[in-house]
């Protein structure tokens, strides 16, 4: 897989444009670049020179971002223009992503996503480099994160935008609100474009404050030993409608094993590192796991 896909997909030829804050300016990904919807200019994201290092640094025709253990780029930039980062580990042809902070008041979810990239540095984890990638988000919703809330800049819940057949841009709640279009919203973009160019094969999705293992897709055996492994509860209806959600859209439209783990609390002490740690080394485990269970059942008999 060339580089330079990746470079189109990180900076495409379209003018990325920041939108406002309000909530009413949902947006729709034109061939002519991104325009609001009533059609008005918006001023371009104050981000060009981070644009440019990251177009120098990614777009190498003679790598692929997977070749390196450490290495770490962004697939788009949020309504407020702030970079969304991505971080490869492996190269292998089966791609496992793992996201944090799909709503900005699970900001703790960011530990954990953090915590596994730093476990994959690890040596022990050398010898598994050419089975697999893990590409690795930890925080999808940069802006929902600095206002310290569940939706992004535009007041949309990102995990109800996702271009499903059940989803509703009817505004029953305003933290659940979809938006007006699915897949509309620059960060569930960034992340449907990923998607295009890598397609995953296992997804794991943190979630807080619930304390469970929930699944959508072919997913049962990847949750049952996460619980093996951290302890948790699995529940495979949640309880509530999700519309539009990242679940439906990999799991059960795409049939990708989605995995939504949803942390306790947070705490501020060593029990809460102890956790972390623990789930860390589970999402690790499980999904190098299920890997070699599926070559096995993939190889010739």
């Amino acid at each position: 897989m060339q580089m330079h896909i990746l470079g189109k997909l990180l900076i495409p030829s379209a003018v990325i444009l920041l939108l406002s804050c309000s909530e009413s300016k949902d947006i729709r990904y034109l061939d002519k670049g991104r325009e609001s919807l009533s059609g008005a200019t918006v001023a371009p994201a104050p981000v060009a020179t981070e644009q440019e290092a990251v177009k120098a640094r990614l777009t190498s025709p003679s790598t692929d971002p997977r070749l390196k253990a450490k290495n770490f780029g962004w697939i788009g930039l949020s309504v407020q223009g702030k970079p969304i980062r991505t971080f490869f580990w492996g190269h292998g042809q089966t791609c496992v992503y793992i996201l944090g902070a799909i709503h900005g008041n699970e900001s703790s979810t960011m530990q954990l996503v953090e915590r596994i990239w730093k476990l994959l540095q690890q040596n022990k984890y050398q010898k598994f480099e050419k089975a697999i990638t893990f590409i690795v988000v930890p925080c999808l919703n940069p802006d929902g994160v600095e206002l310290h809330r569940r939706t992004n800049a535009n007041g949309v819940d990102l995990n109800r935008n996702f271009p499903t057949s059940d989803f509703s841009g009817i505004r029953e709640c305003y933290n659940l609100y979809g938006g007006r279009g699915q897949g509309l919203q620059p960060e569930t973009m960034a992340l449907l474009d990923l998607g295009t160019v890598y397609p995953p094969a296992l997804v794991y999705s943190i979630h807080q404050p619930l304390n469970l293992i929930n699944f959508d897709g072919p997913a049962q055996t990847v949750a049952l030993e996460i619980s093996r492994l951290n302890g948790m509860r699995i529940k495979d209806d949640i309880g509530y409608n999700t519309p539009g959600s990242l679940g439906t859209y990999f799991g059960k439209m795409r049939n990708v094993p989605v995995i939504t783990l949803e942390l306790p609390h947070t705490r501020q002490d060593t029990a809460w590192e102890d956790l972390l740690n623990c789930n860390a080394n589970a999402i690790i485990t499980s999904a190098l796991t299920w890997q070699a269970r599926r070559r096995k059942h993939l190889s010739p008999k």
